[in-house]
């Protein structure tokens, strides 16, 4: 039974999140209005995202200033999807649709999560199903799974009330509910019962309940009553005299900053949406002075969309501001604050800021562990960060040490078959191929991508992600015709359901024309890269980091054919354009530098090759070799070239630099250590 309670309260802990997510579109005045769970999707972080907003309107009425009937999709017609849809949805007409509709949705996605079945019977002839939705009252969740105690039960019910005016009345109030009830406290949903306030009060303070009930148990439960209606009705209207002025301020962001941003009148001309985001994030902190978390939440929401959009500086900005207002605010225990630590820290790993994204994320994960619950999923899903971070790093004991306890963890309270459960299975494969146990690797792979075909199907982005992982380690074995078999399938998936512009197609077009390049079909490669760059162009700009990803692509596939002077025009393309969205000492940076050394070396220009990479030692001595193999390989390579130049004193002095470059706990693991050593004691011999 205790692990039917635990997997309940996972369970809410992951409706608490999507609750949340659709909150956030509440307060930009946005009604989803087809709120379902294949409209949900959760990503390897396990994060919910809330899609298809194709049938949302914008909420009318005095809350936001829009006139009513500009906001209406379909006047008098049904819309959404009708198991899920609320009464007014299905009896219309579309002005009775509120925030509130939303919130019926919740209720039966919430009814269906946890007890597999919805709320009344829907496996009938539409006419039948529009009368169960609109007369039929939901049973408890109890009577279907017995674990669920009435607590829980009278929120979801208060979810699925037929009457819009007796459920909660945002997405928010029910997210702030699902976190009372996990903390313990009384959900607002109960409140008009005064024995169980007292119960959930005592429960929490059992020594002074039992003093105070023994002595004089009658008169002070009338007082408690009294109190807590009264400051019930004050607290209520302060959060709903604070819950407008959000609303309105929100507003104002949405429609000024955001929407008016995109008016031709505004700008002068047609704005793209990547041009509205950046100037709504320009002004972002002109806006909400009197609600700074608020503000917080939207330096939060723009630090994932940059991330998501690859611009990891800008998105690092906005990770930063978020998580400096909420440890002001908020302290460093709040889990706010924890949540918007985990984000920085991702940020300055993409950065290659390694010593400070080790900082954050060890603190994230430490005050997770001694605040939280030891299960609690935001605690795994910094540990999770934290070993992809230890696996970059070289350092492949601690990410194994941390997998596997987030793994056990994942397991236990979520299943074997769950999406996170999944993602650590993912990403120990990834720490085999890191520790060079490619064939573990591929074993690894292969399961996951089993149980992902059959558990999510052979179209969800978790299978065709995984495909590509396993694709990549066939083609390390040259077990060349499986590899394409992959791609190609994931290739023409990916464009079939999200288009030929996603950048799935531009990660698959790479790897296809990898394989076309190490079976020396030349063309076949240099067409499907082309291709590729087209669509990266496209998408971004000729100056986005991705882009520098082909720009490489194309100076290896040159290099292959000894087509040199083209092979060096497109390695200093990307080499630049990655300095200049990276840093010189990024280890993107420093292992193209690497690449063009290896160009000057097989071209037979020797000096050149030293000058190059002589260039970039400034950058690595300042910031160290922190764990990743670039720099090492940097310095490997300059003493290789040194050795052709007959310079063996400067040789043996940059490989002891390398060494003492080394934090000492990573130098074991590095998988360049070896050569190094082996160059070291080749050259003391001599």
């Amino acid at each position: 039974m205790a692990g039917s309670n635990r997997s309940v309260r996972a369970t809410l802990r992951v409706f608490e999140k999507i609750c949340s997510a659709v909150n956030a579109a509440h307060l930009h005045g946005v009604i989803h209005r087809d709120l379902k769970p294949g409209n949900i999707r959760v990503d390897e972080h396990g994060e919910p995202h809330v899609l298809d907003f194709g049938l949302a309107k914008v909420s009318a009425g005095e809350e936001t200033g829009i006139p009513r009937q500009a906001t209406m999709t379909v006047t008098g017609q049904f819309v959404g999807s009708l198991p899920w849809a609320s009464p007014e949805q299905v009896e219309g007409p579309a002005h009775g649709v509120d925030l509130r509709t939303d919130v019926y949705s919740l209720g039966v996605i919430i009814f269906h999560m946890l007890t597999g079945r919805f709320p009344y019977d829907v496996a009938v002839n539409i006419r039948h199903v529009v009368d169960n939705i609109l007369t039929a009252e939901s049973p408890k969740p109890s009577t279907v799974r017995r674990e669920i105690n009435d607590e829980v039960d009278t929120l979801v019910l208060k979810c699925l009330s037929k009457e819009p005016d007796r459920r909660y009345q945002t997405a928010g109030e029910v997210a702030r509910d699902i976190r009372r009830y996990l903390a313990g406290e009384p959900i607002e949903a109960k409140r008009d019962s005064a024995w169980y306030v007292l119960r959930k009060t005592a429960q929490r303070h059992r020594f002074a309940a039992s003093l105070v009930a023994s002595a004089c148990v009658f008169f002070f439960c009338s007082l408690v009553v009294m109190a807590i209606v009264n400051r019930r009705e004050s607290r209520l209207r302060a959060e709903a005299q604070q819950q407008a002025s959000i609303a309105r301020a929100a507003n104002d962001f949405l429609n000024i900053d955001i929407l008016g941003a995109t008016s031709p009148k505004a700008q002068g001309r047609d704005v793209t949406v990547r041009e509205a985001l950046d100037i709504a994030a320009s002004r972002i902190d002109n806006r909400f002075d009197e609600f700074p978390l608020v503000r917080a939440a939207v330096h939060e929401t723009l630090g994932n969309t940059y991330m998501d959009l690859g611009e990891w500086s800008i998105a690092e900005t906005h990770a930063s501001k978020a998580l400096e207002l909420r440890r002001d605010l908020l302290g460093g225990d709040h889990p706010d604050t924890l949540r918007a630590m985990n984000l920085a820290g991702r940020l300055f790993r993409r950065l290659g800021r390694y010593a400070e994204a080790e900082n954050v994320l060890t603190e994230m994960v430490e005050t997770a562990k001694r605040t939280l619950d030891p299960d609690d999923e935001l605690t795994t899903k910094g540990m999770n960060n934290l070993a992809v971070l230890y696996g970059g790093l070289g350092r492949i004991n601690d990410a194994f040490a941390v997998n596997r306890e987030v793994l056990e963890i994942r397991q236990r309270t979520l299943g074997v078959e769950h999406p996170e459960t999944l993602t650590s299975m993912n990403n120990e494969a990834y720490y085999y191929s890191r520790a060079g146990r490619i064939q573990d690797s591929v074993r690894g792979y292969e399961k996951v991508l089993e149980i992902r075909l059959r558990v999510l199907g052979e179209e969800h982005p978790h299978t065709l992600i995984t495909m590509g992982n396993l694709a990549s380690k066939y083609t390390q074995l040259k077990r060349y015709e499986e590899a394409e078999a992959l791609l190609i399938y994931q290739l023409e998936t990916v464009r079939r359901i999200e288009g030929d512009r996603h950048p799935g197609v531009i990660d698959a077009l790479r790897f296809l024309a990898e394989i076309a390049r190490d079976q020396e079909r030349f063309d076949e490669a240099e067409a499907l890269l082309k291709e590729a760059a087209t669509i990266q162009r496209d998408n971004t700009s000729e100056e986005h980091s991705d882009m520098a990803e082909c720009h490489v692509a194309f100076g290896e596939l040159f290099a292959r054919q000894m087509r040199f002077a083209e092979a060096e025009t497109w390695y200093k393309k990307g080499i630049a354009l990655r300095r200049k969205t990276l840093g010189s000492a990024h280890p993107y940076t420093l292992c193209a530098i690497k690449k063009l050394a290896d160009l000057y070396v097989a071209w037979q220009r020797f000096d050149v090759a030293a000058s190059t990479l002589e260039e970039v030692l400034p950058a690595i001595r300042a910031r160290g070799i922190d764990g990743s193999s670039c720099g090492l390989e940097a310095m490997s390579s300059l003493a290789s070239v040194y050795i052709k130049l007959n310079r063996k004193a400067d040789a043996i002095a940059v490989l002891i630099e390398a060494q003492q470059l080394t934090r000492s706990e990573f130098y074991e693991t590095h998988p360049r250590a070896p050569r190094i050593s082996e160059q070291l004691k080749s050259l003391s011999d001599e």
